[in-house]
């Protein structure tokens, strides 16, 4: 069961898959276009839709052996400007919809163990600056496959949390981003930072890396609770976790162009 297998990772993911000859599930709002790939509805922020979906799964194959959640939303404003409602739909996608989904499939899984997989960023480790909500969310999504793992393990269920960096995929051009005089005073850093942002991701990893990742932690019998996904991200991770913070909030404004 992937969510959000019609673009991107998730598309990525299931046609490796579905090559690989497991019976692959998208569950998303819009159709994934893969041959082959067995199409269901579903609007993660929906509880009532993620459980009718995994009951769905459940009668026509009588198991399920790995749940992949690549559902995402990114909005880039000012802490200053940021609608209350927006910030809030961006968790219920990224973190509370991640959690409904967890619920909905452990039962299922018990019986034969499975496998879990978060596809969280690195911009859950070092944060993106103009787009916070995203960051704490992704970071959010680290530390609750952390701890969860305290209870499924025992279990035979294990869940791993993905972090992929910049990837080139069409996500670059669906974020929320507030126009000019919504932004207001915080107009140049802030376009400055959704640029860059932009750049990075398009100057990134493809998704089918990302999607080789996903398969290889499907694969491992005991998965790492976190891993990033390819090697200059994993030593990007590593470097965040030893540099002073003064050193990389230095690097994140470079990367970033924003002013001194």
């Amino acid at each position: 069961m992937i969510v959000g297998a019609s673009s991107g990772i998730g598309l990525a993911a299931a046609k490796k898959f579905i090559e690989s000859g497991d019976i692959v599930y998208n569950c998303s709002r819009r159709k994934s276009p893969l041959e082959g790939i067995k199409n269901l509805t579903l609007d993660i922020v929906n509880t009532p839709d993620i459980r009718q979906r995994v009951e769905e799964i459940m009668e026509n194959e009588k198991r399920l052996d790995i749940v992949v959640n690549c559902a995402g939303f990114s909005m880039a404003a000012p802490v200053e400007y940021v609608k209350s409602e927006d910030y809030r739909y961006l968790f219920d996608v990224n973190f509370f919809g991640a959690i409904e989904l967890i619920k909905a499939v452990v039962p299922n899984m018990r019986p034969a163990g499975g496998k879990i997989i978060l596809i969280s960023s690195l911009g859950g480790v070092t944060p993106i600056p103009y787009d916070p909500y995203y960051s704490a969310s992704k970071a959010a999504l680290n530390i609750l496959a952390e701890a969860l793992s305290f209870e499924l393990e025992k279990q035979n269920i294990y869940i791993t949390s993905v972090m992929p960096g910049g990837t080139k995929t069409d996500f670059s051009f669906k974020r929320k981003i507030y126009k000019e005089e919504e932004v207001k005073q915080y107009e140049d850093d802030f376009r400055n930072a959704v640029s860059s942002l932009q750049h990075i991701e398009q100057k990134g990893m493809p998704a089918e890396a990302v999607a080789d990742t996903i398969l290889y932690v499907a694969d491992l019998p005991n998965p790492p609770l976190i891993v990033a996904s390819g090697i200059k991200n994993k030593i990007n991770n590593g470097l965040y976790k030893i540099l002073p913070r003064k050193v990389t909030h230095a690097i994140t404004k470079m990367r970033y162009n924003l002013r001194p």
